[in-house]
């Protein structure tokens, strides 16, 4: 149980570790990074520094450096000697003394951490150094570590030796005689330098990295607010964008990636309200057409009713009036006459309202939504043949729900061919086909009638019009083929597709 609670902190601990960074924006991460950057660079450039020193000093150059030293405390001795005219041991000694200080003297004791200045004459005779107890003048220098009597003149020597470098150099006089030797050496004292050189080295990047933290955060703050602000103003165009604002751009300032990504929205914004425009122009061009062609159809359907009406209603109610005057003037010489008028009457009547809710269902075809195209046209097919008593036979294969808009067609149309069958074609027989396929329904209406010339009467019969034209706004074909004396054939043909009854 422990281990699991144990468990359960520390990955809970990672986590709000890991989503820290998340909690920062963009600026304060921008600033962050560039700080850390700047940190991490002067301790790299301190390590290399101080790596690089350490090499030095194990290097030869070391020793190198102690013989530069020996030329250069030669070659000023060698000055001395000029201006006094000799090289002895006083002079020696007097240069010694003060090319080192008193702080340069040093006792046997202490001479493997010292450092070593001693003159040697060309005998080998020591003319003076800064010890104090060993090396005196006089003494012999053959027991200097390294000393070379043989050395050549001309060129300053130097040698790591017994873990101090040491560097010997020629005294000359203005005629290139030799005067004597300066012998140098100072300790490998490699680890104090080194570790010297860290503290100062510490200090040094404590330092400037104080300063380079205040520096930076100052810079990278500023750089990353110009970065945020810019994308911020990106982001607020995109959502103004998003929200409805199309004329929102994004103003361009550089030419970095930010403003090469400001420049893609503002085009790529540029190009959707062109569309939203075009989509709203074509949306009131359709909106304007549906209404036309709204009112188109309602005015076909008056047309049409006013026909029916003509002809059928108006015929009838005109013999209706003809016979209510025959009766009313055999009401009073002829009772039993105008009897049988009013009874004729009646029976009139009666069928002036058969046809007016014939026409009713014509204009609205309820069974069409509540049953499809293939029972309306059952219903429309019997209450036809009852009216008109002409026999119609009905083949209806292959039947399926169709889009309202193809039946409501098809319908009218079967409403059209049938009217001008009764009033026309003086058939005796009717056929009517509904057949489906997988690509398109197809209506045909044939009748045994006296037919017609289509060439001479389409131009002139609005009803074929208005049949050709329903047809169209559901890219369907009408076709007709008749003959004078031998029928009529109607076909309405409309494509389907895969998805129309999906």
């Amino acid at each position: 149980m422990r281990d699991r609670k144990a468990a359960s902190r520390i990955t809970f601990s990672r986590i709000k570790w890991y989503n820290f960074p998340m909690r920062l924006n963009l600026q304060q991460r921008l600033t962050l990074s560039h700080l850390a950057v700047t940190v991490i660079s002067v301790v790299i450039l301190t390590i290399l520094v101080l790596a690089g020193y350490f090499l030095y000093l194990r290097s030869n150059l070391a020793a190198a450096w102690a013989g530069d030293m020996a030329e250069q405390y030669a070659f000023e001795l060698s000055l001395w000697a000029e201006d006094a005219g000799i090289l002895d041991e006083p002079l020696a000694q007097e240069y010694a003394d003060a090319a080192l200080g008193t702080f340069g003297l040093v006792m046997a004791a202490d001479a493997a951490d010292a450092e070593w200045l001693v003159v040697i004459a060309p005998d080998g005779r020591i003319l003076g150094s800064n010890f104090l107890d060993q090396y005196l003048p006089g003494d012999e220098a053959a027991s200097l570590p390294g000393f070379n009597p043989d050395a050549d003149p001309a060129r300053p020597r130097y040698a790591t030796l017994g873990g101090a470098f040491i560097g010997q150099a020629a005294v000359t006089g203005k005629d290139g005689r030799l005067l004597g030797w300066v012998y140098y050496r100072f300790p490998d004292d490699s680890r104090f330098l080194l570790s010297d050189a860290a503290r100062s080295g510490l200090l040094a990047v404590l330092g400037a990295a104080l300063v380079a933290v205040i520096v930076s955060g100052v810079a990278g703050g500023w750089l990353a607010r110009q970065f945020s602000r810019r994308l911020n103003d990106l982001n607020q165009a995109s959502a103004a964008f998003a929200a409805g604002d199309l004329e929102r751009r994004v103003t361009l300032r550089g030419n970095d990636e930010i403003t090469q990504l400001g420049a893609q929205f503002n085009r790529m914004a540029g190009q959707i309200s062109r569309q939203m425009q075009e989509l709203r122009q074509l949306a009131e061009t359709n909106a304007q057409l549906a209404e036309e062609a709204r009112a188109l159809a309602a005015l076909e359907e008056r047309s049409r009713l006013a026909r029916e009406l003509h002809d059928a209603i108006k015929q009838q109610l005109f013999g209706l009036g003809l016979t209510a005057a025959s009766a009313k003037q055999l009401l009073a010489t002829d009772p039993a006459k105008a009897a049988a008028r009013l009874e004729q009457i009646t029976e009139m009547t009666q069928q002036i309202q058969e046809e007016m809710d014939n026409i009713i269902r014509q204009l609205r075809p309820s069974s069409l939504n509540d049953q499809g195209l293939a029972e309306a046209l059952s219903a429309l097919g019997a209450d036809w043949q009852s009216q008109t008593g002409i026999p119609l036979n009905l083949s209806i294969r292959q039947a399926r729900p169709l889009p309202l808009a193809v039946e409501h067609s098809l319908y009218r149309v079967a409403q059209e061919a049938l009217n001008n069958i009764a009033r026309h074609a003086r058939a005796s027989k009717v056929s009517v086909t509904l057949a489906y396929d997988d690509t398109a329904v197809r209506l045909q209406i044939t009748d045994d009638g006296v037919g017609f010339d289509p060439f001479q009467t389409k131009s002139a019969s609005s009803g074929l019009k208005n049949m050709e034209e329903r047809l169209a706004g559901v890219d369907g074909r009408l076709t007709i083929e008749s003959q004078p004396g031998r029928g009529t054939a109607v076909t309405a043909q409309i494509p389907l597709k895969e998805t129309a009854y999906v």
